[in-house]
C-alpha cells in the first residue's frame, strides 16, 4: 500500500474545497499521487505558507481550524494545503517513511515540490514557509531536508527527524521514541545528504511539542533539535527562554552573529496536535486541534519576523 499528497501546473479548476480554497491542477509531474489546494489573499503578496495535514485528517477543517486563514488575511499571506488521498494511504498520512516518498526528486516529494515551484512562479512568491502536524511535520521536515533552497523556515509540529525511517514498521518505532538516538554527525548527514549538495543559507526551524503526546514522543523534539543545530553549526545552549504565559516554554538558539536559527516551543500538559488559541480568535477545537491558549500560526510567524 502507498502512503501519503499531491501537485499540477497552468490550469486552474475553480472547485471549491472548504469555502475559500480552490484545487490546483496541471503544476507538473505528481508521482505521488497528492492534491494541492490555494488560498490567495492578495496577488501582490510575495509570501506563501505550505500547510500539510496530519493523519486522518484532511484540508478541509484543517485550513479554519488551525487558524491559518485567519492569519493569512491579517498578514497578507498566501497559501498552499497539501492533502493525501486515502487512495495512498488508508489514514491518510503522508508517506515520509517510504523510501520512494520521502527523497529528493521522488515521489510525494517530488509532487510537494512540484505545487511549491507552480505557486512561487504563478505569484511571484519571495519567502516560502512551511508547517505540519505529525505525518504532515514529518514530512515538512523532510522537504526542508530535500529542498532547503524552496524554503525560508519551518514549523514543525509533532515531528520526528528526518532520515529516522525508510519504512512503516521503522516510523512506528521512530514515534514512539523506541529507535536509538543517532549521533548529531548521523543526523545531520541525514539533511546533508538528501539535499542535493545544497550550500545555502539553512531554513529556520521551529519545534513545537506537546509533553504529554502519547503518538510522538517529545524525545523526538530533542533529536530535532539535535539535528538542526548541527545543520546550522549552533551548539545548544539557549540564548533567549521565555515563560508564554502558564503552559509555553520558548527557547531561542541563535549563531555567533546572533542570528536566530532553531525555536523550540514546549507545552506542558498538551497531548498529540496542533495548538490554537480560540478565546483569542485562533482556531477552532477539533480531533488533534488543541486549544492550549497558544496560537502557533500567528506566534510562529512573529518568531520569524513576518510582520
Amino acid at each position: 500500500m502507498r502512503a501519503f499528497v499531491l501537485v499540477l501546473f497552468f490550469f486552474v479548476v475553480q472547485t471549491s474545497h472548504g469555502k475559500n480554497l480552490i484545487e490546483i491542477k496541471k503544476f507538473g509531474d505528481n508521482p505521488g499521487e497528492l492534491k494541492g489546494y490555494k488560498y490567495i489573499t492578495s496577488l501582490d503578496s510575495r509570501r506563501l505558507v505550505v500547510v500539510l495535514h496530519g493523519c486522518s485528517q484532511s484540508t478541509t477543517g484543517f485550513d479554519n481550524e488551525t487558524g491559518w486563514l485567519k492569519v493569512a488575511k491579517s498578514k497578507g499571506l498566501n497559501l498552499l494545503f497539501i492533502e493525501q488521498q486515502t487512495s495512498n494511504n488508508g489514514f491518510s498520512c503522508f508517506n515520509w517513511f517510504e523510501s520512494k516518498d520521502n527523497r529528493r526528486n521522488s515521489g510525494e516529494v517530488l509532487s510537494i515540490y512540484n505545487m511549491i515551484k507552480y505557486i512561487q512562479k504563478t505569484y511571484n512568491v519571495r519567502e516560502t514557509y512551511v508547517t505540519g502536524l505529525s505525518a504532515g511535520a514529518i514530512m515538512a521536515n523532510t522537504l526542508l531536508a530535500t529542498h532547503p533552497e524552496l524554503f525560508k523556515a519551518g514549523i514543525i509540529a509533532a515531528g520526528v527527524y528526518h532520515g529516522c525511517a525508510n519504512n512503516s514498521s521503522d516510523a512506528f518505532a521512530c514515534m514512539y521514541g523506541y529507535r536509538p538516538s543517532p549521533s548529531q554527525d548521523s543526523l545531520v548527514n541525514y539533511v546533508h545528504e538528501s539535499s542535493g549538495e545544497f550550500n545555502g543559507r539553512w531554513p529556520k526551524v521551529i519545534i513545537v511539542q506537546g509533553l504529554k503526546d502519547t503518538v510522538v514522543h517529545p524525545k523526538n523534539a530533542s533529536m530535532l533539535l539535535n539535528q538542526w543545530s548541527g545543520v546550522h553549526k549552533i551548539d545548544q545552549n539557549a540564548d533567549f527562554e521565555e515563560q508564554v504565559g502558564s503552559k509555553v516554554n520558548l527557547k531561542i538558539y541563535k549563531d555567533n552573529r546572533g542570528r536566530s536559527k532553531v525555536f523550540t516551543v514546549d507545552i506542558e500538559g498538551m497531548g498529540h496536535g496542533y495548538p490554537i488559541d480560540s478565546t483569542n480568535d485562533c482556531g477552532e477545537a477539533a480531533s488533534y486541534i488543541l486549544d492550549v491558549d497558544y496560537c502557533l500560526a500567528q506566534r510562529s510567524l512573529e518568531l520569524l519576523g513576518v510582520q
